[in-house]
């Protein structure tokens, strides 16, 4: 009966501890889901570029996959989604107006205008 609100940067943890995660992008919640089906299943870039981001003990890789860009400043977000300057899918509706959560599936939920496969929605 009771929860713990667990703020971290390590995956690792995450997937070892949580059962239900948040993944925050300055500020936002940009994605929110059951952590099997958030590592299973990213719906939002920034989701994606960190699970990319991580060394796999189980593949051989020449390199990790870093996240173009910088952070932006947050004194001075940019009007869309925070994301766009530095997501791969970025559309021009991505720069215009911030992108409200939306079901991906049964409790996940993203904050993209993009399906998995870099479609809109």
């Amino acid at each position: 009966g009771m929860s713990i609100a667990l703020i971290t940067h390590d995956l690792g943890v995450v997937a070892e501890m949580a059962q239900e995660v948040a993944v925050m992008y300055c500020g936002r919640v940009v994605e929110r889901a059951p952590v099997a089906e958030l590592f299973d299943n990213p719906a939002h870039p920034y989701t994606r570029g960190l699970l990319a981001s991580l060394p796999r003990f189980d593949q051989a890789r020449e390199a990790l996959h870093p996240i173009p860009g910088t952070v932006p400043d947050a004194a001075r977000l940019p009007e869309g989604c925070a994301f766009a300057p530095r997501c791969e899918l970025v559309q021009p509706a991505c720069t215009r107006q911030r992108p409200a959560l939306r079901d991906v599936a049964h409790g996940h939920l993203a904050a993209c205008r993009l399906d998995a496969e870099g479609l809109p929605v």
